[in-house]
């Protein structure tokens, strides 16, 4: 009876802000093609608006398939990227037709750009009208959701079909646990009949705390960790061709806002010591470019874009989809944002797998265990400050051998923690049969 009512609620207000969402999106469409002419294909971005509308209500194609259907879930990039392995591997293990959503742009771009699945949709609206509809087009044997997105209506649906939700490498932040707890007794209803395969022991009682059922709780590490090849492949070294080759390159990777103006104050003394440095700055959210460009130019420094490339300017600013780990590949050494700001950092593997020297801030609450572990075995220097990520890159670019020595320590640590998607596939295909 309560469930019945928290549902009710939950779906009255979401059909309250879904005209709303819809609004919204429209009238944002309408003053990029007013204010910024010149940066969008307007056909292309009307058609793509169009298409994110009618998936976000479960306008699909209907999916009529031989095969059984498993639904994927990725909300970004980052995600889309640790699914397809997963994905692969378990398509080797067992045939299925592999339908991936997505929450965003980045997300979409990247799973067309990898032809990551048969069928590729925005996620629908967790509404009662657009969930329904969704399983009804789709119809999957299980759901595989990648990390913690929890959307109350579709977990709803989903056990009303008797499809189980599987959550692959959750993680439940220190951060954001308090306000998971706060709700608790919701999550309760949501969470009971699922699959949550948690990254560590301390995601698992944080799970547990939050109403999850005790008894389809497992821990089988980050498929993360799986994703992450320690070489690039061929075709993607050929794309770095245009990137400078005589230089000793910096890559500051998903930075923030407040991050870029200490990179180039940090930059602007190295050149005193370094004249062949070149830094490669790639911003976290691309619609940040503009104002990227504005800081770089405030401090004096010449730069170009990496789709103006092959140019020799000393700084070089990202603005392609997915390329940011072939720029950790060509780097000497790499910071990682988001945590020189409270945001909470990103990823550090990523750059660790290609044996590179990493250097972050204090901010790590999203990655405290891939941090702890790097720090563990002396693969990572935290910075407080700018002067302390000053020290930090100037002494591993005149200290070459401790530079490659961190490198190779923090490489291993990647190495040693691969394997959860094998555990996970296992998992999965009992429940898919």
């Amino acid at each position: 009876m309560i469930s019945r009512l928290f549902r009710l609620l939950y779906n009255i207000f979401f059909c309250i802000a879904v005209p709303f969402l819809l609004l919204f999106s429209i009238a944002f469409l309408l003053w990029r093609i007013v204010f910024h002419p010149k940066d969008y294909s307007i056909k292309k971005d009307v058609l793509s608006t169009i298409k994110r509308l009618r998936d976000r209500l479960a306008l699909y194609q209907k999916i009529k398939e031989q095969k059984p259907v498993i639904w994927y879930h990725g909300s970004s990039l980052g995600e889309v990227l640790s699914l397809i392995p997963l994905m692969k591997e378990f398509k080797k293990h067992y045939d299925h037709v592999q339908v991936l959503t997505v929450n965003t742009v980045r997300g979409e771009a990247i799973a067309l750009q990898k032809k990551a699945a048969d069928y590729l949709f925005f996620f629908p609206y967790d509404a009662f009208f657009a969930t329904q509809k969704a399983m009804r087009k789709i119809s999957p044997k299980i759901i595989v959701i990648l990390e913690t997105e929890i959307w109350p209506d579709f977990f709803w649906q989903a056990a009303k079909n008797h499809q189980p939700i599987i959550i692959v490498s959750g993680r439940i932040s220190e951060k954001s646990f308090p306000k998971y707890y706060l709700a608790r007794f919701f999550f309760h209803y949501v969470l009971q009949k699922n699959y949550c395969l948690m990254r560590s022991e301390d995601d698992a009682k944080r799970m547990k705390l939050i109403g999850a059922n005790p008894q389809n709780i497992k821990v089988f590490g980050d498929i993360k960790y799986d994703g992450l090849q320690t070489d690039l492949s061929e075709a993607d070294k050929k794309t770095l061709s245009d990137f400078p080759q005589k230089k000793r390159v910096i890559v500051a990777g998903s930075t923030h806002s407040g991050e870029e103006e200490i990179l180039c104050r940090v930059f602007k003394k190295l050149q005193q010591d370094f004249q062949d440095l070149c830094l490669i700055l790639v911003p976290r959210h691309l619609e940040r470019l503009e104002e990227v460009q504005k800081t770089v130019s405030s401090y004096g420094l010449d730069f170009c874009l990496r789709s103006q490339l092959p140019q020799q300017q000393s700084v070089i600013i990202g603005d392609t989809y997915g390329e940011l780990r072939k720029m950790y590949y060509i780097s000497e050494v790499v910071f990682v944002g988001g945590s020189l700001v409270p945001i909470g950092g990103h990823n550090v593997m990523e750059a660790a797998c290609f044996a590179k020297p990493v250097i972050s801030g204090k901010y790590v609450s999203n990655f405290r265990r891939h941090v702890q572990s790097l720090k563990s075995c002396h693969g990572i220097r935290i910075v407080e400050n700018e002067t302390a990520l000053y020290e930090a890159i100037i002494s591993l670019l005149h200290d070459a051998d401790e530079a490659k020595a961190m490198g190779k320590r923090g490489q291993k640590v990647v190495l040693e923690n691969q394997g959860a998607i094998k555990q996970c596939v296992d998992f999965l295909i009992p429940l898919a049969k």
